[in-house]
Protein backbone atom coordinates (compact mmCIF):
# COMPACT_ATOMS: atom_id res chain seq x y z
CA UNK A 1 0.00 0.00 0.00
CA UNK A 2 1.12 3.10 -1.43
CA UNK A 3 1.01 6.45 1.76
CA UNK A 4 0.26 9.61 0.43
CA UNK A 5 3.32 12.24 0.52
CA UNK A 6 2.82 14.75 2.64
CA UNK A 7 4.54 18.27 1.97
CA UNK A 8 5.81 21.11 3.46
CA UNK A 9 5.78 24.51 1.71
CA UNK A 10 8.47 26.65 2.05
CA UNK A 11 9.03 30.77 1.94
CA UNK A 12 12.48 31.42 0.89
CA UNK A 13 13.48 35.06 1.45
CA UNK A 14 16.37 36.38 -1.20
CA UNK A 15 18.67 38.94 -0.41
CA UNK A 16 20.66 39.68 -4.32
CA UNK A 17 23.57 42.00 -4.54
CA UNK A 18 23.13 44.24 -7.64
CA UNK A 19 19.63 43.53 -10.02
CA UNK A 20 17.37 41.31 -9.45
CA UNK A 21 17.29 37.82 -10.18
CA UNK A 22 15.46 36.07 -12.82
CA UNK A 23 13.33 32.73 -10.94
CA UNK A 24 15.14 30.53 -13.33
CA UNK A 25 18.32 31.19 -11.93
CA UNK A 26 16.69 31.03 -8.76
CA UNK A 27 15.63 27.90 -9.00
CA UNK A 28 18.64 26.28 -10.34
CA UNK A 29 20.81 27.62 -8.11
CA UNK A 30 18.96 25.88 -5.67
CA UNK A 31 18.92 22.35 -7.36
CA UNK A 32 22.33 22.64 -8.31
CA UNK A 33 23.59 23.73 -4.16
CA UNK A 34 21.16 20.49 -3.37
CA UNK A 35 22.55 17.95 -6.28
CA UNK A 36 26.30 19.17 -5.10
CA UNK A 37 25.44 18.26 -0.88
CA UNK A 38 23.20 15.14 -1.77
CA UNK A 39 23.89 14.06 -5.21
CA UNK A 40 21.28 12.32 -7.57
CA UNK A 41 19.37 10.59 -4.10
CA UNK A 42 18.82 14.16 -2.52
CA UNK A 43 17.59 15.63 -5.04
CA UNK A 44 14.99 12.84 -5.90
CA UNK A 45 13.92 11.75 -2.35
CA UNK A 46 13.24 16.10 -1.86
CA UNK A 47 10.40 16.01 -4.50
CA UNK A 48 11.11 19.80 -5.16
CA UNK A 49 8.55 21.84 -6.60
CA UNK A 50 8.67 25.92 -7.20
CA UNK A 51 5.16 27.88 -7.30
CA UNK A 52 5.10 31.26 -6.50
CA UNK A 53 8.26 33.94 -6.76
CA UNK A 54 7.42 37.92 -5.90
CA UNK A 55 10.33 39.69 -7.15
CA UNK A 56 9.05 42.76 -5.87
CA UNK A 57 9.40 41.42 -1.97
CA UNK A 58 12.10 38.74 -3.04
CA UNK A 59 10.05 36.30 -1.93
CA UNK A 60 10.36 32.52 -3.21
CA UNK A 61 7.47 29.12 -2.61
CA UNK A 62 8.63 26.10 -2.56
CA UNK A 63 7.72 22.45 -2.02
CA UNK A 64 9.19 19.52 -0.49
CA UNK A 65 8.71 16.33 1.08
CA UNK A 66 8.33 16.78 4.56
CA UNK A 67 11.27 14.51 5.38
CA UNK A 68 13.86 16.25 3.70
CA UNK A 69 13.07 19.77 5.03
CA UNK A 70 16.45 19.36 6.33
CA UNK A 71 18.37 18.69 3.51
CA UNK A 72 16.71 21.56 1.42
CA UNK A 73 17.44 24.15 3.98
CA UNK A 74 20.77 23.26 4.25
CA UNK A 75 20.78 23.70 0.11
CA UNK A 76 19.37 26.65 0.39
CA UNK A 77 21.60 28.02 3.37
CA UNK A 78 24.24 27.08 0.47
CA UNK A 79 23.60 29.06 -2.40
CA UNK A 80 25.78 32.08 -2.27
CA UNK A 81 26.28 33.09 -5.68
CA UNK A 82 23.06 33.31 -8.33
CA UNK A 83 24.03 35.07 -11.94
CA UNK A 84 27.65 35.84 -11.42
CA UNK A 85 26.44 38.21 -7.94
CA UNK A 86 26.98 37.75 -4.64
CA UNK A 87 23.55 36.04 -3.09
CA UNK A 88 22.03 35.20 0.33
CA UNK A 89 18.82 32.88 0.76
CA UNK A 90 16.97 31.85 4.08
CA UNK A 91 14.22 30.45 5.03
CA UNK A 92 10.99 33.02 6.26
CA UNK A 93 9.01 30.17 7.03
CA UNK A 94 7.45 26.73 6.93
CA UNK A 95 3.82 26.56 6.46
CA UNK A 96 1.87 23.17 5.87
CA UNK A 97 -0.36 24.66 2.97
CA UNK A 98 -0.33 26.23 -0.09
CA UNK A 99 -2.86 28.17 0.53
CA UNK A 100 -1.21 29.53 4.01
CA UNK A 101 2.37 30.28 1.94
CA UNK A 102 0.79 32.08 -0.73
CA UNK A 103 -1.23 34.51 1.79
CA UNK A 104 1.61 35.05 3.39
CA UNK A 105 3.73 36.01 -0.09
CA UNK A 106 0.29 38.57 -0.66
CA UNK A 107 1.03 40.53 2.69
CA UNK A 108 2.22 43.71 2.57
CA UNK A 109 5.07 43.26 5.43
Amino acid sequence: MKVKDRWRYLLVCIHVGGAGVTREALCSAIINGLHSLYGDWGLSRSKLLFFDYNPKKSLLVLRCAHKSILMVRAAIAMVYNIEGGKALLHVKKITGTLKKARKILEENN
